[in-house]
């Protein structure tokens, strides 16, 4: 369990799931379509693939996927991440990231998203989407992992540390005060993970990103995006 309602779930519950009937004025994206779509641009772009995860809320109707692609970057691997919903309540997006090795932190950038609502020919771009930004994703990768280099040499002190994390609960409301709990003992009491740093701009990152774990499906790769972000603000 994620969150109330929101559980782990296989890639065969995902396609499995029961998808919604078309109408004039909707037109549902299968989660089928995103994944195999998906899973031939990596083999066409010769990726390897080497985990995948995905979560749903209990009536199965909102997804997020996530899945782990081989770099020889030796902290974080490659990640194609999507969401969608068979209830009209979410529309079919994707983004391109990173996945952390030592505590699979999603980092998800947001610099190329597709997000289109389910009407019209709403399948023929979440395709198109996809192999464009597959196409991308080394190159977003390389970039992401230029800003964790710049993060782990930014240290910071224990104020400056509780006054970020503030502007993330209070001003920017990215987190909740469930995940600021999760936060407040990643980076006071004792880290879950060694990320070979200590009181850095990183540990903070990579503490509020294991609190997005957390996150409902409505909310995940928006609030990795917001996250990314505002992070990077702190780099400029």
């Amino acid at each position: 369990m994620l969150k109330r309602g929101t559980n782990i779930i296989t890639r065969a519950d995902v396609l499995h799931a029961e998808v919604s009937d078309a109408t004039h004025s909707y037109a549902p994206v299968s989660n089928e379509l995103i994944i195999h779509t998906a899973l031939e641009e990596f083999d066409k772009c010769g990726y390897k693939l080497i985990g995948e995860n995905y979560m749903t809320e209990k009536n199965m109707q909102k997804f997020v996927g996530k899945f782990t692609l081989q770099h020889e970057n030796p902290d974080m691997n490659m990640m194609f991440a999507f969401k969608n919903s068979y209830d009209k309540s979410m529309t079919a997006g994707i983004s391109l990231g990173a996945s952390v090795f030592v505590c699979t932190n999603g980092m998800i950038t947001g610099e190329y998203t597709t997000i289109r609502k389910h009407t019209g020919s709403v399948n023929d771009v979440i395709k198109l989407g996809i192999t464009e930004g597959i196409k991308k994703l080394y190159d977003n990768f390389e970039e992401i992992a230029k800003q964790t280099t710049r993060m782990k040499e930014i240290e910071m002190t224990k104020k400056t540390i509780a006054e970020l994390v503030g502007n993330f609960y209070c001003n920017e409301a990215i987190i909740t005060s469930r995940q600021l709990d999760v936060i407040k003992n990643e980076l006071f009491e004792k880290e879950s993970f060694s990320y070979g740093v200590t009181d850095s701009l990183y540990n903070v990152y990579q503490a509020v990103t294991h609190s997005l774990k957390k996150s409902h499906p409505n909310d995940y790769v928006k609030n990795h995006i917001d996250a990314h972000k505002f992070m990077l603000n702190e780099i400029k």
